[in-house]
């Protein structure tokens, strides 16, 4: 949907929008403009699992915002592993568009789009929409499913492990509290901590890469570049220490067994109008959610995306 709205739009739009703006304005009108409001239209004749909504404590987000740097420091790595290894491959080196387009992009732009906009509407889509139809086939599953969905969503090897990962902490929170506002906060978060060395430290990166090509640098340059350096330095310390905190609590977590999710169980009317809990096959349940329609052609379209993100330039 979106390479369509960028060949309807043409030149002629190029000609009055920067090109990283133009990107950035047509992901927003073709997901969250057109995209969104016909999926939430689909999706919301469909039955629900009916939940009360819950209140987590400060400290349980805390933990859990912990947990999410940890699975994004780690995430990160093992794709930049897979990336290279893959690069090696290929003979050829695949670019992290996504990564590239963010630290081109105006400050402003990078806040509202990657950190307000997107967070909000990939909630709303990936947890609320995805969770609230298929969590009648089980919690489990429907978290599963929206954070693999939220992962291969993102349509390249940079952000697909960790985002899906992510994907199973939010659904979580998600299906915990059933309040979309919790894992908006956490994705906000997230992506503003994640999008920090763009915002707030471009021009130290820009100067660093710079003055790191020159073959002679002034006594002023040295020191411009000890600050930069100091700068850059700062933020990933911040990153590193948050995500050491977040493997200490995700080990505490697992070992406590705190975090457990229901099993394939729905909850229906019967013919007397009385509500009963049933159990799903797993087996059942998976190929209803995973092998639908919809699904396989999701899967389709995200497989040409992957394909296209490592193809040369």
């Amino acid at each position: 949907l979106e390479l369509g709205v960028l060949l309807f739009l043409g030149d002629k739009a190029k000609e009055f929008l920067s090109g990283d703006i133009f990107l950035w304005g047509s992901q927003v009108l073709s997901m969250y403009v057109i995209a969104f409001p016909v999926l939430w239209l689909i999706v919301r004749p469909l039955p629900k699992k009916r939940a009360a909504r819950s209140k987590i404590s400060v400290e349980e987000f805390v933990v859990l915002f912990l947990i999410s740097e940890a699975i994004m420091l780690v995430g990160s790595m093992i794709s930049t592993a897979i990336t290279s290894a893959l690069s090696g491959v290929l003979g050829y080196e695949i670019e992290d568009s996504t990564s590239e387009l963010i630290m081109n992009s105006p400050e402003w732009l990078i806040i509202l789009v990657a950190v307000v906009l997107g967070p909000v509407f990939e909630e709303l889509i990936f947890r609320k929409l995805f969770i609230d139809a298929t969590s009648r086939y089980g919690d489990r599953l429907a978290v599963i499913v929206s954070a693999v969905s939220f992962g291969i969503f993102h349509g390249n090897l940079s952000q697909f492990i960790y985002a899906g990962a992510l994907g199973l902490v939010l659904g979580y929170l998600y299906v915990k509290t059933r309040n979309i506002l919790y894992p908006i906060a956490l994705h906000v978060l997230m992506n503003f901590i994640g999008t920090a060395p763009a915002v707030f430290a471009k021009d130290s990166i820009a100067r660093i890469e710079e003055l790191a090509e020159a073959t002679e640098i002034s006594g002023e340059e040295a020191i411009a570049m000890l600050g930069d350096s100091m700068t850059v330095m700062g933020i990933s310390l911040v990153q590193y220490v948050l995500a050491a905190l977040g493997i200490v609590a995700f080990v505490v977590v697992l070992r406590r067994g705190l975090i457990k999710l229901p099993d394939n169980t729905y909850e229906r009317t019967n013919s007397e109008g009385e509500p009963e809990l049933l159990t799903v096959p797993r087996a059942q349940a998976a190929k209803c959610v995973c092998l639908s329609v919809g699904a396989v052609l999701f899967l389709i379209t995200v497989v040409i995306e992957f394909v296209l993100s490592i193809l040369p330039a």
